[in-house]
């Protein structure tokens, strides 16, 4: 892979105290290529300016991006960053668009974005945009994403129905509850028990596996944020696991249930989202407050 130095590269750039494009600028990083970003501060892309990044850039541990509306870095390359992160609020990692807030100790963590949309197993496609986020602790976050996006990456997905969603298998994605801010393009979940690969699809996928348990069972949750399945009076549920954001098994119960609802037996476990599999065939969303 060719390396190249990012202020060397830059013949566009903006002499002021903030490295920058000019407006009119355009840089390629072609595939096979990494460009490092090493210089302490901030590299501003503005409008009218152009960076097609088909390779990699590389932010330095004090290196942030600032990108205007419109000038996001577009290709299919990925641009990346390591940082040593304790507690965080509102922290928007190397300026790539992952803000995260969590009361634990992050430790290293690498974030990576992409812009090729992905698709799912049943044909839904995201926005141009996904990003990747790997502490070195990964679990008991009660961590807040709010994933940045320009409105140049929609890629047909209306702007207000965007749901963000987290990577459990190559082609499936679970749908966390949160909301839009297109004042200040974001989308936002909280409560989030690790972390992972995100983005954005149109509204929420099925989440569900298709399998020869009732379709009329379903999970519903107390005041108390306890998880409670109703099973219906043709169904019968003998084996219950209970997963985490990255599709880790953290738990499983042997249970004999017939017709009735039935509190899960995992109420001991810290607030966030995680998935309940049922009999190994059927997957429900479990938001504990």
């Amino acid at each position: 892979m060719r390396l190249l130095s990012a202020f060397a590269l830059l013949a566009g750039l903006d002499a002021s105290a903030q490295a920058g494009l000019l407006p009119g600028t355009t840089v390629l990083v072609e595939a096979g290529t990494r460009l490092r970003m090493e210089e302490p501060g901030t590299v501003v892309i503005p409008a009218g300016a152009t960076v097609l990044n088909d390779g990699e850039i590389v932010l330095g541990p004090a290196t942030d991006l600032a990108e205007a509306p419109g000038a996001a870095v577009l290709g299919a390359g990925v641009e990346r960053t390591i940082r040593d992160l304790g507690v965080v609020t509102d922290l928007n990692i190397g300026g790539l668009g992952a803000e995260i807030s969590s009361p634990v100790v992050l430790g290293i963590t690498e974030v990576v974005r992409g812009h090729i949309p992905f698709t799912d197993y049943a044909g839904n496609t995201s926005i141009a945009r996904w990003m990747q986020v790997r502490p070195t602790n990964n679990g008991g976050l009660n961590a807040t994403m709010a994933f940045h996006y320009d409105p140049a990456e929609l890629n047909g997905v209306v702007e207000t129905d965007q749901v963000l969603h987290i990577r459990h298998l190559p082609d499936t994605w679970w749908a966390l509850p949160g909301a839009v801010n297109v004042a200040d393009r974001q989308v936002i979940a909280s409560g989030l028990d690790s972390l992972g690969t995100f983005t954005t699809f149109a509204g929420e996928l099925p989440n569900a596996i298709r399998g020869s348990i009732a379709a009329d069972m379903f999970l519903t949750m107390d005041a108390d944020g306890r998880g409670w399945l109703q099973v219906p009076g043709n169904a019968s549920v003998h084996h219950l696991e209970l997963f985490d954001l990255r599709g880790a098994r953290i738990a499983s119960a042997q249970v004999s249930w017939k017709a009735g609802l039935f509190p899960l037996p995992f109420a001991t476990y810290s607030p966030g989202v995680y998935q309940v599999r049922v009999n190994g065939l059927r997957t429900f969303k479990w938001v504990r407050p």
